[in-house]
């Protein structure tokens, strides 16, 4: 996390407003914030201006200095974060879904489309990748018939990254923005049924190409609102139908998600571990496995190979879809 600025260089002129040093008329007949801004910033240079104003409105909104420290190191480390995110796509994406910071937009912009009329004549050519891994990165192209609702959607990435479909989901054009959130939303008779408190789209009755219609369009998927795997749904190529059901014919990374595992952090750890064990120390191994639960390091290998993908099976699983 980057670390707050102890001291904010202020410039005379920004000093001498304040102090009211430039000012003719002084500050004793003044007592409002109205007019002790208006006459500072009269006396202010144009550089000056903008940073004077944010200043006096969080100071007018009770914004105190150690609130504003909380914030900037947030904003920040948001900052580091969304500059990193670009390597965990492939080195000739040049589509990355977003860029600047994340406090750049309130609500995100949505490219919403007219359904497909002859979508049952089309196949989609998707690739889901995950978030925030890289070197390599881990993602599966597949193939739908493009009058897939989103509910059928979900389906195809559970399938395809080799999760078990027990947490809340939604699809969303950035994660958790509310500005378009597909999914299934709870019943309201049934505080403890399954779904989401909020939807703007029922998945089940939303066409996948109402916004996933021309190649370069995306949307992103959570899965698990704790661990929060993260994909970015892309439509690399709208094409002639070729099938009647879902078909993966590419992917990037062995390892599929594990389930209640902990999230990419760990995912990253594993993947490591299946290609560089040979490498750790006795004592490596052991933590290793001990910090996941497991009694041996063979039961640690053979629960993670496991999880390999198997494009036999997981094409078998899709015709199902």
């Amino acid at each position: 996390m980057a670390k707050k600025k102890n001291k904010i260089e202020v410039s005379d002129d920004l000093l001498n407003a304040f102090q009211g040093k430039n000012s003719d008329n002084g500050l004793s007949d003044i007592n409002t914030p109205e007019k002790i801004v208006s006459m500072m910033m009269a006396e202010l240079p144009e550089e000056e201006k903008g940073l004077f104003l944010l200043m006096s409105t969080l100071a007018s909104n009770g914004v105190t200095p150690e609130e504003y420290g909380q914030f900037y190191d947030i904003f920040q480390a948001s900052a580091m974060l969304t500059e990193g995110m670009a390597s965990d796509f492939d080195d000739d994406d040049t589509s990355f879904p977003f860029s600047g910071n994340v406090f750049d937009k309130c609500r995100c912009e949505i490219k919403e489309y007219t359904p497909l009329k002859d979508a049952e004549n089309s196949t989609l050519v998707l690739k889901i990748q995950m978030k925030d891994v890289t070197k390599p990165p881990m993602w599966r192209e597949v193939e739908i018939p493009a009058n897939f609702n989103f509910m059928r959607l979900h389906e195809v990435i559970q399938e395809v990254t080799g999760l078990e479909d027990t947490h809340l989901w939604q699809f969303n054009v950035k994660a958790y923005d509310e500005s378009l959130q597909i999914g299934v939303e709870m019943d309201q008779q049934n505080p403890f049924s399954p779904g989401l408190d909020y939807i703007t789209h029922d998945a089940a009755e939303t066409p996948v190409t109402q916004f996933l219609q021309q190649k370069g369009d995306k949307l992103e998927y959570v899965y698990d609102f704790g661990d929060d795997w993260i994909f970015v749904v892309e439509v690399k190529d709208v094409i002639d139908k070729k099938t009647e059901y879902p078909v993966c014919r590419k992917y990037k990374s062995d390892l599929n998600a594990i389930e209640d595992f902990g999230g990419i952090w760990a995912y990253k750890e594993a993947r490591q571990d299946l290609e560089e064990w040979g490498k750790f120390s006795k004592k490596e191994k052991k933590q290793r496995f001990e910090r996941y639960g497991f009694d041996s390091e063979n039961e640690y290998l053979d629960f993670l190979t496991e999880h390999l993908i198997n494009l036999e099976d997981l094409n078998e699983g899709l015709m199902l879809i």
